[in-house]
Parts: structure tokens; sequence; C-alpha cells
């Protein structure tokens, strides 16, 4: 499966803390001559996600920011702000186009290699590292190489710690007639009802026709299936007013929400979610 028994670096999750890296390590030109080794679970192509952001200058992915928004607009059952945030933005960038612009260039360095796997973990062994990939274990050069890793693996429980997900599922919509305002950007919705913990919608307009409508918790416990759907349909009929619609998109995920501390990988780095940065 892997073409080197040695790597200068490996980047174990290739999303958005990964890829982020990685693309500035491109950029920056410094690491050219270093062997990089990218790990993900799956091949990524598909738009099964949406990242927003806040930015009041262009930023280093500014040329796939797909919408972006100077209003946003906060509801709850008691309090409603329509609020211009200049000079920030309030920036969105679909999955599927961060990892089309991350992975063209990639695919044209010739010092990266990208494997397809399963990191079950890693454990060093004099001057080897030992490198586990789906059930296979893979025998390296250790001595120097630079892990950094993504990929979250929960700790046991310690006292005091919150441990929550955010779990999520958008839609993205097209109504025949117009019914958003593309200025704003509904960015929390606390109108619906808070039986499972705490629960927001946002609202993402695309144009004046389309937006990806998001029902967002943060609760111990995943919803069947068909909650997420029957909210989301009772929030566009109830609160947005839209009957006649069809769905072109879906996205579904979950995140970890904690504030428990981290084991360190040894002879690297947690990033991303393994990194707490959610």
């Amino acid at each position: 499966m892997l073409k080197s028994n040695q790597y200068d670096f490996i980047i174990c999750g290739a999303g958005c803390a990964g890829l982020s890296l990685l693309m500035r390590m491109i950029k920056s030109g410094k690491f050219g001559d270093k062997k990089i080794l990218l790990i993900d679970k799956e091949e990524k192509v598909k738009n099964d996600r949406t990242w927003c952001f806040w930015e009041n200058e262009k930023g280093f992915f500014e040329e796939i920011v797909y919408r972006q928004w100077d209003t946003i607009l906060f509801l709850s059952d008691d309090y409603n702000r329509s609020m211009n945030i200049a000079p920030y933005r309030y920036k969105m960038i679909r999955g599927v186009d961060f990892f089309r612009c991350c992975f063209e260039e990639i695919n044209r360095q010739a010092n990266i290699e990208v494997v397809c796997g399963d990191v079950k973990g890693w454990q060093y062994e004099k001057e080897d590292l030992i490198l586990e990939i789906n059930d296979q274990a893979f025998r390296l050069a250790g001595l120097g190489t630079k892990i950094f890793n993504s990929i979250y693996k929960p700790g046991t429980r310690q006292k005091e710690t919150i441990k929550l997900l955010q779990h999520f599922k958008g839609w993205r919509i097209e109504s025949p007639v117009p019914c958003f305002n593309p200025a704003e950007a509904t960015i929390m919705d606390f109108r619906v009802s808070q039986q499972y913990g705490t629960t927001f919608v946002y609202v993402l307009p695309l144009d004046s026709n389309s937006a990806l409508v998001e029902y967002t918790l943060f609760t111990k416990e995943l919803l069947q299936k068909e909650q997420y759907d029957e909210e989301l349909k009772d929030y566009i009929a109830r609160f947005l007013k839209i009957n006649e619609y069809s769905i072109k998109e879906e996205e579904f995920g979950v995140i970890p929400m904690t504030n428990e501390k981290l084991a360190f990988a040894g002879n690297g780095w947690q990033i991303g979610t393994a990194g707490g940065q959610t």
C-alpha cells in the first residue's frame, strides 16, 4: 500500500485541519524536498459538508468562497436582531470545492503520497515507526518522522469533562418563487423546539430562490434519522412559509464537542478536532 519506508511528515486525516495544513506547507515552498504521506479513510469527492467562518479581509482560500454575507440575522422567542458585521464577512465554502482545490494542488506534488485507509494507530519501536492502516502494520524508519493527527478518539471520562455531540442535517432547497434575501444569512434561529437540548436552525441564502437550511443540535445522543427530516420540514413550512420546494442536496455530520484534555500523540501534534479545536 505504501510506496516508501520513510516519511518526513505524516498527516492523518484529510479534513479541514489536515488539508489546510498541507496546503500551507505546499504554498510556503519550504517542503518540496520532504516526503509527505496523507492518509484518510475515504476519498474526498462528495459535497457532504459546508464550512462557514468570519474574516475581515481576503483569506487563504478566498478563490473558493462560494457565498458571503455582511449582514446576519439572530432569532429567538424573545430577541430578534439583524446585524451588519462590517468590516467582517461571513463566508461559506462548500466541501466539494475545498476538496477539489486541495487535491488538484496535492496531486501536482511528486513528494506527496495520498493513501486511502483507516489509521488504527502507531507506535515507536526503537528507531522504527509502526503505522497501522486498516488491518495492516507498516514498519517505517521513524526517527525524525513528524505526525500530524486530526483523528479524534475519545479518552476515558475525566472528572467534570463535558462530552456533547454537535450533529446536523442540512438541505439545499430550491423554490419556484423568490423566498430568500441573498444579502442576509440567518446564523441562528432558536425558535425551534428545545426538547432535545440546545437546538437552532441556520439559513444561508444562495440566491433569492435557494438556500442551505441546516438543523443543528448540541446533545449527548443523536436523533433518529427521520426526526431530522421532520424538523427540517416543519421549520421550512412554519418559519420560512415555503410550501413548494425541491431538495437538491443533503448533508449530515456529527462533531464531538468536549473540554477533555486530549492525549499527546508522541513525536507529533494533534490538530483539528483531535487537537481540541472544536
